[in-house]
């Protein structure tokens, strides 16, 4: 992720992440690998092990390298930047996961992708962010 050097500049890298996460998260094929790992975690621990440590721990840890950067740099305000990026993993993340995983339907439209990565990047920012004034 490239490193922002304004207030501006967080959202829209913040708004890029979120789409990229979107983007692989919902692809169709990866939707079936998820459902897989999930439906044999219990029997191959190992299995679900790998799959979370290779995709989303390995996502958040580099998000959360990114926010500790951006917060070295006064842009950010937090003390656990692993938290962050999980809680912005999970805003972004959640709700069409579970659409997915349980209707089947992963599609977002252009329209309610933007509005849902609007909203994720708000909360974060109104728990993390400095005021653009202080750009």
């Amino acid at each position: 992720m490239p490193d922002p050097d304004t207030h501006d500049g967080v959202v829209d890298a913040l708004m890029g992440h979120g789409r990229r996460l979107l983007n692989v998260a919902l692809a169709p094929e990866l939707l079936r690998l998820r459902r897989l790992v999930i439906s044999e975690a219990v029997r191959f621990p190992e299995l679900g092990s790998a799959f979370y440590e290779g995709g989303p721990r390995k996502a958040i840890a580099e998000l959360a390298n990114a926010l500790q950067r951006w917060t070295t740099c006064g842009l950010l305000v937090l003390d656990e930047p692993l938290v962050a990026a999980t809680q912005f993993s999970w805003l972004v993340l959640g709700e069409p996961i579970n659409r997915a995983m349980f209707f089947g339907n992963a599609h977002l439209s252009a329209s309610e992708q933007q509005r849902h990565l609007v909203q994720s990047v708000r909360v974060v920012l109104a728990a993390y962010g400095r005021s653009p004034a202080a750009d």
